[in-house]
């Protein structure tokens, strides 16, 4: 029997966020803005470790997987046709995170191509991203992570989409 490992614990530390000089979004947007003390997490290095499961783990990870792929044979096809509205549905309610709203009429569309609401246009690209990332899980690269990040902020003009971000999120 191996000796368990424990895995590293998440750090933090204290940093400063200032905003840039073009946000204009949110409650303290405009001149009026002024920096801010949060702590950033350190997460530790782990690319070289692999984690350990428990023998109860594994037979739960195992039986979960039975489960789905049971699941997906008898009711996978039944319910299919839902998957554009769950993506939408996701979409739109991860988005309300940022404070972005907008109708179901809205949404689709901006994904048609009208350009009426900014908030719509984010959303129909948070759809377009989860549906790139979908596509992308099984390889998982950093060209993959950047083609998500491409497909979400393509129009955004505060951001480099397609590249790493260097300021706070």
């Amino acid at each position: 029997m191996t000796k368990r490992q424990l895995w590293p614990a998440i750090g933090y530390e204290e940093q400063t966020w200032v905003p840039s000089a073009n946000v204009a979004w949110g409650v303290d947007a405009g001149p009026a803005a002024s920096s801010r003390f949060y702590r950033a997490a350190l997460a530790p290095a782990i690319a070289g470790r692999t984690p350990t499961l428990s023998p109860e783990v594994l037979r739960a990870a195992e039986e979960a997987e039975r489960e789905l792929a049971r699941f997906d044979a008898e009711s996978g096809q039944h319910i299919e046709s839902f998957a554009p509205v769950l993506l939408r549905s996701e979409a739109a309610s991860s988005s309300q995170i940022e404070n972005l709203t907008a109708s179901a009429r809205a949404i689709c569309s901006a994904e048609l191509g009208a350009k009426r609401s900014r908030n719509a246009e984010e959303i129909a690209a948070n759809t377009r991203a989860v549906r790139a990332a979908i596509n992308l899980a099984r390889d998982l690269t950093v060209d993959s992570i950047r083609e998500v990040y491409r497909v979400l902020m393509g129009d955004q003009l505060r951001h480099t989409p397609g590249t790493w971000r260097s300021e706070p999120v």
